[in-house]
């Protein structure tokens, strides 16, 4: 839950007006601990969870 609240202080200091790859790029050190896992999680792979989660949302 923590990291959630992190995650979104992080957002709001990058003005993020609405969810788009680049920003989780940015900030997946505030809500993932290792390496491997940020790294398993960028570029393309969160491009199709933001995606995921604005289709979700519509």
């Amino acid at each position: 839950m923590a990291e959630t609240i992190d995650w979104a202080a992080a957002l709001t200091a990058l003005d993020a007006q609405e969810l788009e790859p680049a920003a989780v790029d940015e900030t997946l050190g505030v809500l993932l601990k290792y390496q491997d896992d940020i790294a398993r999680l960028r570029g393309a792979e969160a491009a199709r969870l933001v995606a995921e989660a604005k289709q979700a949302a519509a």
